[in-house]
């Protein structure tokens, strides 16, 4: 199976995705990546961790710019508030959509779907290639040191 993509765009997601969930999670907590077919032509990626989770009430503003969750562990964290913000519009670039499930001390899972490649597919601006399922993987691995 393939997908459309943009490889940097994508390796960029991945990075700032699993790392956020590494982040938040804690010591010896896990983190699972998985790959799944979502109907007849879409490819969805899960990064669920283990960590403390996502407040609902924060859930609506979470994708947008400059936007942080106020709990004393990511006040810990360093960053920007622009990484679940950039990490949307790139997935939207590729015409996909991501989400997040979660609730406050049971973990995240943050989720993105992208296109499936076919052949006949035409886009108004074909993406700069495309990646296999291991592919994808390997990738976003060595783009996290």
């Amino acid at each position: 199976t393939k997908i459309l993509a943009d490889e940097d765009m994508l390796r960029e997601v991945l990075v700032n995705l699993i790392d956020n969930a590494i982040k938040y999670s804690g010591d010896g907590r896990q983190v699972e990546v998985r790959l799944l077919r979502i109907g007849e032509k879409m490819i969805r990626t899960e990064i669920q961790d283990s960590g403390i989770g996502i407040d609902e009430k924060h859930m609506a503003r979470l994708f947008t710019q400059f936007y942080r969750v106020d709990s004393d562990l990511v006040n810990e964290q360093q960053g920007s508030g622009l990484g679940l913000y950039i990490t949307k519009k790139y997935i939207e670039g590729m015409n996909g959509k991501i989400d997040v499930r979660s609730s406050l001390g049971n973990g995240s899972t943050f989720y993105f779907d992208l296109p499936e490649f076919e052949s006949d597919n035409t886009l108004a601006q074909p993406p700069a290639g495309e990646l296999s399922n291991d592919e994808l993987l390997a990738q976003a691995m060595a783009g996290m040191k």
